[in-house]
Order: structure tokens, then sequence, then C-alpha cells
């Protein structure tokens, strides 16, 4: 029931606001590859159990998608849209008894629904500084099991759905012509983990296990483009302003 009272409350949000501004929504596509930090806990999740050290590491990742954008005033809008997030992760295994190593990849793959709102600073005719702030619904299709000859892995969603906190800044350059291109960054951090992966390793008399919960956290480098709103909303608008 939550569930379905939370997407209510974000269907309903959105709806009014594309009627009481239609005029002034801008549809755009973003890129978004990831970096992993330390600082956030998203480059390594280590735990060991002696003689056998495990590993969980973010590799090479990224997040693409669209962008609708409903502005309200000159200097606030609400974002919203539709992202695809592939998440690239190395196990490690490494065996200190027998000097073994292991490794392999797998990828969790999510969608995200953010809505957040959107400040604009003008700092040139053409040039504003943007920051935003706001929620993701992330959304896990499915678990994920892997395997091999020495080891095996099964990561278990804590839920299908989760909510997360964004937190957005960067820098946009307009033109009539061309659209809007922009350059920023993004921190999203789930309220929880989003899995527990759980890694088996075996060999000779070695047997052990290990529990990892897998944050979901990330700080991202976004590259945007908005398209320009259609010539008959742009006359609607002045004929509006006279």
């Amino acid at each position: 029931m939550e569930i379905k009272k939370i997407f209510l409350l974000f269907f309903t949000v959105f709806t009014i606001s594309l009627v009481a501004q239609e005029n002034t929504t801008t549809f755009g596509i973003q890129f978004r590859p990831l970096i992993p930090m330390g600082l956030l806990k998203t480059d390594k999740l280590t735990q060991e159990i002696t003689p056998v050290k495990f590993t969980i590491q973010s590799m090479e990742s990224f997040n693409f998608g669209m962008v609708i954008r409903v502005g309200f005033t000159k200097s606030l809008s609400l974002e919203t849209g539709i992202n695809v997030l592939k998440r690239n992760n190395l196990i490690r295994i490494e065996d200190l008894k027998y000097n073994r190593k292991v490794t392999d990849r797998y990828t969790i793959l999510a969608y995200e629904v953010p809505v957040q709102g959107l400040v604009y600073v003008q700092l040139g005719k053409q040039t504003y500084m943007n920051g935003s702030g706001g929620i993701s619904f992330d959304l896990l299709p499915s678990d994920l099991y892997t395997f091999n000859n020495y080891y095996s892995h099964l990561s278990l969603r804590y839920n299908w759905v989760q909510m997360a906190l964004n937190a957005n800044v960067g820098f946009e350059y307009r033109t009539k012509k061309s659209g809007y291109w922009y350059l920023g960054a993004t921190l999203h951090r789930p309220f929880h983990a989003l899995m527990l992966s759980g890694i088996q390793y075996q060999y000779k008399e070695i047997d052990e296990i290990a529990n990892i919960a897998v944050t979901g956290n990330y700080l991202t480098l976004d590259l945007r483009y908005f398209f320009n709103e259609p010539a008959d909303k742009s006359k609607k608008k002045k004929r509006k302003r006279q």
C-alpha cells in the first residue's frame, strides 16, 4: 500500500505541473558516467574470513536516460524522467592460505525515476548555474546469480523498488537555435542498501561464505542536452506577454 501511495503522489504532482505550466516543458537526454569514491564506500566493499578475503569493487559504469523539465518561474523548475543504470562490479576472492585469486564480473541493472526541484542562478547572458535536490524511485527488476568452479555468488534485492536522495549542481549554456547544454555532477544516496550479496568460496578443505551489503551510493558526471521548445509554443508565450 505504501508503494502505491508513493507512485500516486508522484503522478499527481507530475500531472498538475504539466497542466499548470504546459508552455514551459522541455525535454532532454543525458549520459552520466559513474565515479567510484572511497568516501562514499562505493569503490571497495571487503570482508575477511580467515584465510579468505572477499571484495566487491565498483568498475566503470554508466547511467543514461531522458529528462523532463517543467518550469514554474524563470528561476524554479521541476525535473523528472527515467534513467537506466548499468553498474558493473568486480568480485575478487583471495585465498591467503594457498595463494590463489578468483575474479569475476557481474552487472546490476536498475531503473530510476527522479523527482526533484531545480533552482537557477543566471551568471551571464546565456550561462546559468543550477542546483537541485529531491528523491529517486529506484527499481530493481531481478536478483543476480553467478558462479564458476570455485565460487558462487547470489545477490538478493531488499526490495524491488527503493527510495534514494538526489543532490545535483551544474552549469548550463542556453542557445535559441541549438538547445541547452549542461555539465554537472549528481550525488545519489539510497535510504537502504540495494542488495545483499552472498559469496561462497570452496577449495580443498576451505569452504567460506561472506555476506556483503551493496550500498548503491554513487557520484556521477552529468552530460545533458535539452531540445528547444517547439516554435508554436514560443509564439503563444509572446502573445500572452503582449
